[in-house]
C-alpha cells in the first residue's frame, strides 16, 4: 500500500517516513505540497492513503486541501494539524478528510489511524 506524506517539518517527515516503511507500505514524500511534483505521472501509481502537514492559519490549511483533493480524488486524506482545525461538515474540503492527528505526532495514534483506513478500503467502506 502507497502512503504520500505532504510536509514541510522536515525532521517528523523522516521519522514518520522511517516508521511507516518500518510498517510495511510504500513510502513517497514531499516536503510541500506541489502539484507539479506531487501529482503522480503517467503509469505511476496513485496513493491509497495521502498524509498532509497543515501549518498556519486555517485559511492556508484549507487551500493546502483543496490542491490535495484536486490531484488526488477520492484518495484518504489524513491532515497532521498544530492547531485545532474546525471539522465543520458543511466545508466541502473538511468534509473530505478522513482524520486529524494533532502535533506534536504520536506514532501510536498515526498508526491506528492508518490501520482503520486500511481496515476500512479492505471492506469498501468510504470512512
Amino acid at each position: 500500500m502507497k502512503i504520500l506524506i505532504m510536509d514541510s517539518c522536515g525532521m517528523e517527515l523522516k521519522v514518520l517516513s522511517a516508521f511507516l516503511s518500518d510498517q510495511g507500505f510504500e513510502v513517497d514524500s514531499c516536503d510541500r505540497l506541489d502539484g507539479q511534483s506531487s501529482v503522480p505521472s503517467k503509469g505511476e501509481t496513485s496513493p491509497c492513503i495521502v498524509i498532509l502537514g497543515i501549518c498556519g492559519s486555517q485559511h492556508h490549511g484549507l487551500m493546502q486541501v483543496r490542491e490535495a483533493v484536486e490531484a488526488y480524488p477520492g484518495v484518504p486524506i489524513v491532515l497532521l494539524a498544530d492547531r485545532v482545525f474546525s471539522m465543520d461538515a458543511r466545508n466541502p474540503h473538511m468534509a473530505l478528510i478522513h482524520a486529524v492527528v494533532r502535533r506534536p505526532i504520536q506514532i501510536e495514534e498515526v498508526e491506528w489511524v492508518l490501520h482503520r483506513l486500511c481496515k476500512a478500503a479492505q471492506t469498501g467502506a468510504s470512512h
